[in-house]
């Protein structure tokens, strides 16, 4: 009796050679995490800039009536706050904020999630 599939292998092949090819054609245009510290020791250049930063969020706060909250981001090269009208992330978790950088008095300089990240 024959078996099918014998090709099987050559399938998986090709299929895996088209998905790192369209790995590799795309990878060059996913956003990467900007380093905190970069945020921070030049705000002028990012003000208004859509960015994506990650790291482990440290102490925060909800505020209930209007929904979101604030919570601060730490990756290693420095601690920026987070506002967002999202669910607050539990401390010690590590995430991804994507939002855009403004100047808010009292903070300097922040991500602003959710609302405001759409273009």
């Amino acid at each position: 009796m024959r078996r099918r599939g014998g090709n099987r292998p050559v399938g998986v092949v090709v299929i895996g050679v088209a998905l790192v090819t369209a790995g590799l054609l795309g990878w060059w245009k996913l956003p990467r995490p900007v380093p905190v510290g970069e945020i921070l020791a030049d705000p002028e250049r990012f003000a208004n800039r859509l960015v994506i930063v990650r790291g482990t969020v440290v102490p925060s706060f909800d505020l209930p009536p209007a929904g979101g909250g604030v919570y601060r981001l730490d990756d290693g090269s420095g601690e920026i706050v987070v506002f967002t009208d999202r669910a607050v992330p539990t401390q010690g978790h590590r995430v991804i904020a994507r939002g855009r950088v403004e100047m808010k008095d009292g903070y300097g300089p922040v991500v602003q999630t959710g609302r405001k990240e759409r273009r």
